[in-house]
């Protein structure tokens, strides 16, 4: 109610923020939730509202971060980490209004399975951070724990706990407040590396605000603090009513259950009831800036003074203070005291109340647990029990209770010693606890008791009493001894036993007996015991999974059904393998679960096992192999089956088979299923030799060639490198060979190093083995593969094997291919084939015959092999025209089996074939008959066309034959008569010998085309006779594809349509044309109007109309005849032609008036001054030859008329042909009204600018001729320095009337006109002139920097210039820097590169103008040699109020340095953008803020007013 009062009260004293609340902003750190509690009570409970302020709370994202919102304007206050001193320390005017948390939430989490439990842990981590500055709290700790931070793989924060869980970050940035409650409820164990452990303990949620905002709203400062921490003390009374008005009002995110975790958490943090909310000790926050110098992180601490807010009143209200403090304090002492005598009673008789309440408690605890209690006075002797004593004591009411007596009730065989004790207890003034029997008096029968208790001495130390407790405890030692016994006989049956016997709790080995120890090869228990079983096992067992996971499994199984067995390897001390038969047995001691393991040794076993096992399967390798060779199967196929198998059989093995190359020189793969593919396709091709690997020497030798370490042995020496990338460590191999000694190929065992092949080979955990375990040969170092006679054998075994499948392949391929080959030919000749044999029986046929006599292919593949021949008739007797000849002659021929024979038959379909048939002969012996027929009908059509062909060919179109690279064949009469060549000259030449060079590349490339795609093409060419004429042609030609679909030759066919084309450009003339001008009439300037509208409009571009109309004609007309008209008409249009650009286009309307389309053009003012151009040339004299009573003797006649010209635009006077038209109508008689022999737009507005340019463009070359331009320069300053170290050359036209004439106004007209070359030639020269001046007057040496334009760029030869001109001046080269723009030099990327070179070259500086605002292309600033990135003043003008340009300037600057340029920024006219540049590293500036541009005079007092 206080801390309200106080706010109401400074709203009353400042009625000023109720009448001019403006809204604040307040920026947090994130979203929202209860670590901002304070401000959204603040807010909803009205205390910024009564302290007159309007607050607006924003909140926090990555991007949106409260330093940066603050000091750019968008908030006037924020909250802030650590980072806030951090800023300060570095100039940033920030200042701390209240500490809200006095200890930071930030830690860093890392799950517990990581084993991450300190700092020193986190080296070479992946640790989640936001940033040095943000997370200023964990740099501080490390430097503290003298951790190098580079040492530590500082990842960017996700914002997401999931990573952590996951497993994509070690540890992870955090607040106590947040992420541990999402790890609980994933239920995930994790550590909490908090700096507050190791020295680290900062101020964490400051509100802050600027210098600025304090300085000019002091009581807003004042006031928005106290109404903040109003809100924080009202928060923290009130967490479930904040809780809910953000689940409701402000939608957070979080459950109710988080944010109380959370409510809960930071108060912890604000301690509110130990410290006033918002506190800050001074000396705190200079031990926090201590930490950051000392750990590198800023220079030094000066920028602390001012840093924290000091909310206390002047030094008159400061003594009032004091003396109502001392006033507050004297009533609050005499309140204490009184109040503390008031609370003394009330404690003494509640503690009175609560003694009698915990004695009855503690009684009723003792019965119930069996406890009775006495009390020994040890001055009198005498003692006192409770019913419970007097129970297990045996005795009652009228026992005696004295020492004598209570000695007497204890067992003899423990008296002495229970009562010894007693006596040294009393010397040590120890409390005493022990057991000894008691014998009651009650029933005879001895007890067990445990007596607990202590002796209470005197004022005069001597001891006073004894106080103790007793318990019957004989059950419990009756079971203890009944425990000794059992475990007695078992671990007799334990050690005793002739198989292992082993106990495992928790998942290690607690003890073993002596078998076990034998069986491992171990010395003694200690070997063995904290064991886990995978340690004295190999990595996996012979199923392949892990023996850890497998041994966890097991136990889990066992303790689940009460028993389990299984078989299991095992690894002795010396590294040796055995298979054991495991049973295990989970039984309960003393409460623990113990697992009882027993093995038998089942070596013997398993041989027979696997001696049976290996036999069966060799047996049943072979048969499969036999069946895959029997199918026909593929080589390859079979041969990597065989090696499949073979690894089945034998893991610790990788089979290799190499097969002889056709060369006999080289191996070639064959199979290998096992080995890596990269070292299959490297000894692919291996070559054979003595000493090349064991294979190549192997196939060499003829023999076995066995390598045991392939990194030591010679043979692989070449090899070495990649056998150990393929994990390769032995190598076998043996020759394949048939049965006569040759070599087909090699096959080879391959062998892995230890831990990489089958688990035949493999060894347990060397990290975790037992002591007395023997280490097993480590990888690549001592390990060799020995080999036996037996491995030997089988080796040789599968070559055999690998022989037969090689061989039978070969000779089913070499069959196949026979028959193929005659397949293949039967199929590919021409003609139909059958062979039979004595008895016409069918033997053999091709498909050509089967279509040849429309056989179905069912019955001729039953004839094959039937005995049903019949000499009289082959085949088809339907199909022949003459039958009785065709059966004749077979049986002609059977009878003389000898004799060969041709005959022609004629089939009723027209086909023609010619038939042929020789006998078959086997040892000179005549065992069948070969048919052969071909089909000849399309020859013989072909020939009668060809005779039809041969007397069409000289028709009276040109004709010509070509072949397929189109050199000419043949040619015809008519294509003499039309070309002039004949045959002899043209034949051997290509069609190249007619162009015209009329038509370019891509014409004839398209004619290809159709001819290729289509097979035709046919169209108007031009042509050029043998006297040079060229002529058009209407061309047909037609490609010609042989059997094979190829083309073979080009039949072309022409005519002459010279007459055609001359009659169609008479028409299109008389249609479009002028006839007496030759110019475009109106209908062809009609169509190219509105199709030079539609194109500007498409572009967004402009055109002008002119309608010009002669003035005087009619009079020249009527005086001199229309003769004399006719020839000036020719001559104006000539005249206006020749002041026209390719583009543009004049038409004649018809008697003298005229129309001239301009297209594309730049500027409205462009169409004025070729207005005013054709205005002059038509105001020159014209000479006339001609008039219509012409004497030829009378001299030519002069004659004087002029034009007036009417403009209209597009777009801005119409977007039609007919608006365009009427409005330049319009426009011409504008123009004539003003007094003739003029030009006048349609809008006057237009009339008056273009004229103005016009007058200026005059004015503009007066002006260089008469040396009215002058240099302006402009300071460039270092911006760490803040001395001028260049200047910007500008010029400036001193008008004599209109006086400083800036260079907007100027520059585009003289790059239009193209007197920019020559303005820019002078600025150079007077610049260099100038520069030379002040350096031979003694003033520093200064960068000058001259602006070329894109025009001059273009235009000029700039290297040539620069050269003269700094050998003409004597300016240092070095000294010179030219400004570019990036239009300028994109324009021609190449040629700019090769100027810029030869610049460079020079020594002159290059610069990039006004960067940004063009291509910005990263790709032209690492090709172009610049030395200087100038940023252009439009993103300088908006800083700080637009964070884009900020942005933009900050990318620029970094871009410029990565490149290796140096950054000058343009227009800097504030210290807030200087500010911001410097902050940025920004190089140099050039603005107002410093100067602006001066004459040469003024810069150099400038200069010497620096120095």
């Amino acid at each position: 109610m206080m801390r309200t009062r106080a706010i109401l009260v400074m709203a009353l004293i400042c009625p000023c923020f109720l009448a001019s609340a403006e809204p604040i902003h307040l920026q947090l750190r994130w979203h929202h939730q209860f670590q901002f509690a304070g401000y959204y009570a603040a807010l909803e409970k009205g205390y910024y509202k009564e302290a007159g302020l309007d607050v607006i709370i924003d909140e926090g994202s990555p991007e949106k971060k409260p330093v940066q919102e603050v000091l750019q304007g968008r908030a006037q206050y924020g909250e802030a980490n650590s980072e806030l001193l951090l800023e300060r320390l570095r100039g940033a005017p920030l200042v701390a209004l209240a500490a809200i948390y006095q200890h930071s939430p930030s830690v860093l989490i890392a799950r517990k399975d990581t084993g991450i439990s300190s700092p020193d842990d986190l080296i070479g981590k992946r640790v989640m951070l936001l940033n040095q500055a943000v997370d200023a709290d964990f740099v501080a700790m490390f430097n503290n724990e003298g951790i190098d931070i580079s040492r530590i793989q500082a990842i960017p924060s996700s914002y997401e706990i999931r990573d952590l869980i996951d497993g994509k970050a070690d540890a992870f940035n955090s607040y106590l407040s947040n992420e541990p409650f999402f790890l609980k409820q994933q239920g995930v164990e994790f550590n909490v590396l908090n700096p507050r452990n190791y020295g680290i303990d900062f101020y964490s949620d400051i509100l802050f605000t600027t210098e600025n905002e304090l300085k000019h709203h002091p009581e807003r400062v004042k006031a928005f603090r106290q109404a903040s921490l109003e809100g924080w003390y009202y928060a923290m009374d009130h967490p479930r009513e904040i809780i809910t008005l953000l689940l409701n009002k402000y939608k957070t995110n979080k459950s109710r259950e988080h944010l109380e975790f959370e409510a809960d958490a930071i108060r912890s943090l604000i301690i509110p009831d130990v410290i006033d909310l918002g506190h800050m000790n001074p000396w705190r926050w200079r031990h926090m800036a201590e930490t950051f110098v000392k750990a590198g992180m800023v220079e030094n601490d000066k920028f602390l003074q001012g840093f924290s807010y000091d909310p206390n009143p002047k030094a008159d209200q400061e003594k009032l203070i004091q003396y109502l403090k001392i006033a507050v304090i004297i009533t609050l002492l005499t309140g204490v005291i009184t109040l503390s005598l008031l609370a003394a009673y009330r404690s003494l008789k509640r503690k009175n109340k609560i003694a009698a309440r915990n004695e009855n408690l503690l009684r009723l605890a003792h019965e119930t647990a069996g406890i009775g209690y006495y009390v020994t006075d040890l001055a009198t002797g005498r003692w006192e029990s409770s019913p419970l004593f007097d129970q297990i004591f045996g005795i009652d009411a009228r026992f005696e209770r004295d020492i004598p007596n209570w000695a007497a009730l204890i067992d003899p065989e423990h008296r002495q010693s229970v009562l010894d004790h007693f006596q040294k207890i009393i010397h040590t003034h120890e409390r005493f606890s022990m057991e000894y029997v008691i014998i009651r008096p009650s029933d005879g029968k001895s007890r067990w008791v445990v007596d607990h208790g202590d002796i209470e001495y005197g004022k005069t130390g001597n001891p006073a009493q004894l106080i103790g407790t007793v318990q019957d405890v004989t059950e419990r030692k009756q079971a203890e001894a009944a425990l000794r016994e059992s475990e007695d006989a078992f671990r007799h049956l334990f050690e005793d036993s002739n198989d292992p016997v082993l106990l495992i709790k928790e998942g290690r080995f607690i003890d073993c007996n002596a078998a076990t120890l034998i069986q491992l090869g171990l010395k003694s228990k200690s070997e063995l015991i904290n064991c886990r079983p995978d340690e004295i096992s190999p990595s996996y067992q012979p199923d392949g999974q892990p023996s850890d996971q497998k041994a966890a499994e097991m136990i889990a199984t066992a303790r689940k059904v009460g028993y389990h067995r299984f078989e299991w390897l095992h690894i002795r001390a010396d590294g040796s393998h055995f298979p054991v038969e495991v049973s295990l047995t989970p039984m309960t001691v003393n409460s623990e679960l113990i697992t009882h393991v027993c093995w038998r040794d089942i070596t013997e076993r398993k041989a027979v096992e696997n001696k049976l096992r290996s036999r069966t399967d060799e047996l049943a390798l072979q048969n499969q192999i036999l069946q895959l060779i029997n199918r026909e199967d593929d080589l390859h196929n079979i041969l990597d089956e065989l090696a499949r198998q073979i690894e089945a059989l034998h893991p610790d093995l990788l089979c290799s088979i190499l097969l002889l190359d056709n060369d006999n020189k080289h191996l070639r793969h064959g199979a290998a299923p096992s080995l890596p593919d990269f070292y299959s396709q490297a000894i692919d091709g291996l070559e054979i030799g003595d000493g090349v690997g064991s294979c190549g020497t192997a196939a060499y030798l003829g023999k076995t060639v066995i390598v045991e370490d392939i990194q030591h042995h010679p043979y692989w020496e070449p090899y070495r490198d990649l056998a150990k990338q393929a994990n390769l460590h032995a190598c076998w191999s043996h020759p394949i060979k048939n049965n006569q000694g040759r070599v087909l190929g090699t096959f080879a065992f391959y062998h892995r190093p230890p831990g990489m092949e089958g688990v035949s080979h493999m060894v347990g955990n060397q990290c975790g083995r037992p002591p007395g375990m023997k280490k097993a040969p480590t990888p690549m170092e001592n390990w060799l593969v020995q080999s036996t006679d037996a491995e030997i054998s089988l080796i040789k075994h599968y070559a055999g094997l690998a022989q037969l499948v090689i061989e039978r392949n070969r000779s089913t391929m070499q069959i196949a291919e026979s028959l193929s080959i005659l397949k293949a030919t039967l199929e590919s000749t021409g003609e139909a084939i059958l062979a039979v044999d004595l008895h016409n029986n069918w033997l053999l046929y091709n498909q050509k015959f089967i279509d040849l006599w429309q056989i179905p292919n069912e019955v001729a593949a039953a004839k094959i092999g039937a005995k049903d021949g019949s000499i009289e008739l082959l085949y088809g007797p339907d199909q022949i025209k003459d039958t009785e000849a065709f059966s004749n002659k077979v049986i002609e021929l059977y009878a003389t089996p000898e004799a060969h024979s041709f005959d022609i038959i004629e089939f009723k379909d027209g086909k023609i074939v010619e038939r042929y048939s020789i006998p078959k002969l086997i040892n000179n012996k005549v065992v069948g008959r070969v048919w052969s027929f071909r089909d000849v009908s399309e020859q013989k059509r072909a020939e009668a066309e060809l005779r039809i062909a041969a007397t069409a060919f000289e028709s009276q179109e040109g004709m010509f034959i070509t072949d397929a690279d189109q050199v000419i064949l043949k040619v015809n009469k008519a294509f003499t008569r039309i070309t002039g060549y004949s045959p002899e000259e043209a034949i051997g030449q290509t069609g190249a010998l007619l162009n015209s060079g009329r038509h370019n590349a891509h014409f004839y490339q398209a004619l290809q085309h159709s001819l290729q795609q289509d097979g035709c093409w046919e169209g108007e060419i031009w042509h050029k006779r043998k006297n040079g004429e060229i002529y058009p042609e209407w061309l047909i030609i037609t490609a010609v594809s042989d059997a094979n679909s190829k083309i073979s030759n080009y039949v072309g066919a022409f005519t002459d349509i010279t007459k055609d084309k001359e009659a169609e450009e008479t028409i299109h003339n008389l249609a479009y044309y002028d006839p007496l001008t030759a110019l475009p009439n109106r209908r062809l300037m009609w169509e190219r109007l509105k199709h030079s509208i539609d194109m500007e409009r498409r572009d967004g571009k402009q055109l002008a109309l002119l309608m010009l109309d002669l003035d005087r004609f009619k009079a020249v007309n009527d005086s001199m005849g229309h003769l004399a008209g006719d020839e000036l008409l020719q001559q104006v249009a000539a005249r206006i032609k020749s002041r026209l650009r390719e583009v543009d286009m004049v038409a004649r309307l018809g008697g003298d008036e005229f129309i001239v389309l301009l297209e594309d053009i730049t500027h409205p003012e462009d169409a004025a001054r070729v207005a005013e151009e054709i205005v002059a040339d038509l105001s020159k004299p014209f000479e006339l030859l001609q008039n219509n009573n012409a004497n030829p003797d009378e001299p030519n006649r002069k004659v004087r008329i002029g034009a007036s010209i009417g403009i209209s635009l597009f777009p801005q006077h119409g977007d039609s042909p007919e608006a365009l038209l009427d409005n330049a109508d319009i426009a011409l008689y504008r123009a004539k009204d003003e007094g003739r022999g003029c030009f006048a737009y349609f809008s006057e507005e237009f009339t008056i600018i273009a004229r103005e340019r016009i007058a200026l463009e005059t004015r503009l070359r007066r002006a260089t001729e008469q040396r009215e331009l002058c240099v302006y320069y402009q300071a460039q300053i270092d911006i760490d320095s803040g001395l001028i170290i260049g200047a910007e050359a500008l010029v400036r036209w001193q008008d004599p009337t209109e006086g400083l004439i800036s260079p907007s106004s100027f520059i585009s007209i003289a790059e239009e006109t193209g007197l920019i070359v020559e303005i820019g030639a002078w600025v150079l020269r007077e610049t260099c002139r100038q520069g030379r001046r002040w350096i031979d007057a003694g003033l520093p040496s200064l960068t000058l920097a001259v602006n070329v334009s894109p025009h001059q760029f273009r235009r000029s030869d700039i290297s040539a210039l620069v050269a003269d001109v700094l050998h003409e001046t004597g300016f240092p080269a070095e000294l010179l820097e030219l400004e570019l723009t990036e239009s300028g030099l994109m324009e021609n990327e190449d040629k700019a590169v090769e100027v810029l070179n030869n610049l460079r070259a020079q020594g002159v500086r290059l610069a990039i103008d006004d960067f940004g605002t063009g291509y910005s292309s990263l790709a032209y600033l690492k090709r172009f040699p610049l030395d200087v990135l100038k940023i252009d003043k439009s993103f300088i003008d908006d800083i700080p109020s637009l964070q884009d340009d900020m942005e933009i300037t900050a990318t620029i600057v970094a871009m410029g340095h990565i490149l290796g340029f140096k950054v000058l920024a343009e227009g800097v006219e504030t210290l807030e953008q200087l500010a911001f540049l410097r902050e940025k590293g920004c190089d140099t500036y050039q603005g107002y803020i410093k100067s602006k541009p001066l004459p040469a005079e003024e810069f150099a007092r400038l200069l010497i007013d620096q120095a």
